[in-house]
């Protein structure tokens, strides 16, 4: 389009030039302007690369110490994990020992009472032994035949009217045939044990008569 220009556009002044001073002092002012903003712009660009770096290395430095901070956690996390894991291994093998202990003390209480049990059954044995000892008169009939024979000395004394040192001599031989028999071992063969019974049968009616008083 087409515009209008003003009349002061056209209007043109002959011989009408700026000088060259003047041409020369705008240059060397746009030369030092150039040069201020340069300077300027240097400065900028200067402080620009410093915090630029002061903001790489403290972000770097925030890195790395978040960095040691999680390693730090993950550390102590291990070593938490790892305590709490010898503390029931700990809780285990003290459970184990107690066990052991008590597996312990029972064996040694059955082994105190097969202790007991063994001589109260040798005690027994014993006392079972003596009675055999204290009963062999009345096993192999020497108790019956010392009965029988003082029954029937008694009964031939009052019916011959013997003397009182007569019955005190029957008296001591028949203790002592008794305690003769009690002192005997039972290892005796039965045979052996059937032909003495047949001699202290005829040795213990011996005449107590005969004997002096």
């Amino acid at each position: 389009m087409l515009v209008s220009k003003s009349k002061k556009q056209h209007h043109y002044k002959l011989f009408h030039r700026n000088s060259l001073l003047v041409h020369l002092k705008s240059k060397r002012h746009s030369r030092h302007r150039l040069y201020s903003s340069e300077e300027r712009f240097k400065k900028i660009s200067r402080i620009r690369h410093f915090v630029n770096n002061f903001y790489q290395t403290y972000r770097s430095l925030c890195l790395f110490v978040t960095f040691i901070l999680r390693l730090c956690i993950v550390i102590d996390r291990i070593i938490r994990e790892l305590s709490m894991f010898i503390e029931k291994l700990m809780q285990i093998i003290r459970v184990i020992y107690g066990w052991i202990q008590m597996i312990r003390s029972i064996f040694s209480a059955i082994h105190l009472i097969m202790s007991r049990i063994m001589m109260l059954s040798h005690c027994i044995h014993r006392i079972c032994h003596l009675l055999t000892i204290l009963l062999q008169p009345f096993s192999n009939r020497t108790f019956e035949k010392a009965v029988r024979s003082f029954s029937h000395f008694v009964f031939y004394y009052y019916s011959s009217n013997g003397a009182c040192y007569t019955l005190q001599a029957r008296t001591r031989h028949i203790v002592g045939r008794v305690r003769a028999r009690w002192k005997k071992k039972r290892n005796y063969i039965i045979d052996d044990g059937e032909e003495e019974d047949d001699d202290d049968d005829n040795d213990i009616y011996y005449d107590a008569y005969s004997e002096e008083c």
